[in-house]
């Protein structure tokens, strides 16, 4: 009946990985902002790098004609008045092009952060509460696998510890049942607190 306990609740991590391995694509399909906040920083940190560089070039485009050309013969070779009008034609064009293509790039390459992030969190609070059966499983082509692999290989190392110790604390557990009573009573206290301890947790 021991060897029950012990065994089912290592069972049930492959059942809850599946079920999170297979809803996790499903999710990601159905809300493109998982996480809302860190996804629109980067997305907003490009885009204004972005703008301020095609700024710069245009400026520096405009200064290298109009030196090169002159202002008269630069107007009478664009064929028109000003020649700020067609600079800033074409620095609003290429910055809207821009923007919209760097934007949807943007979004797909911080969603493949965002999605990771999101799992990795929510598996620290499920371990955070015991639950020691949780495993990280993330798609292909997510980011942050490596990370996924060190909390997992920590998380199995915590727990064979643990079976360690309960296997210990069970042993113990019978031994004292050949002691006197005076000494028996002095151990059983600490070790039921052991014990509940070890309980708490979801191996």
């Amino acid at each position: 009946m021991e060897n029950r306990t012990e065994i089912m609740p290592s069972d049930i991590p492959s059942t809850e990985s599946v079920q999170t391995q297979e809803n996790a694509p499903r999710r990601s399909r159905r809300q493109i902002f998982i996480k809302k906040d860190f996804q629109l920083k980067i997305i907003l940190i490009i885009l204004l790098t972005v703008v301020i560089f095609a700024n710069i070039s245009g400026i520096i485009i405009y200064s290298f004609f109009t030196r090169s050309l002159g202002t008269d013969s630069l107007m009478d070779y664009l064929g028109v008045r000003e020649p700020s009008e067609i600079i800033l034609q074409v620095i609003f064009i290429t910055e809207a092009i821009g923007l919209i293509t760097i934007f949807f790039i943007t979004l797909f390459i911080s969603h493949n952060m965002a999605g990771p992030i999101y799992k990795i969190e929510k598996s620290l609070v499920r371990i955070s509460e015991g639950d020691l059966s949780e495993i990280i499983n993330l798609r292909k082509g997510d980011e942050f696998h490596e990370l996924a692999i060190e909390l997992n290989c920590a998380i199995d190392g915590i727990r064979e510890k643990l079976e360690i110790i309960s296997a210990s604390a069970r042993k113990l557990e019978k031994s004292t049942e050949t002691l006197a009573n005076d000494q028996k009573v002095l151990i059983q206290e600490p070790l039921q607190e052991l014990m509940n301890s070890i309980d708490g947790f979801k191996l």
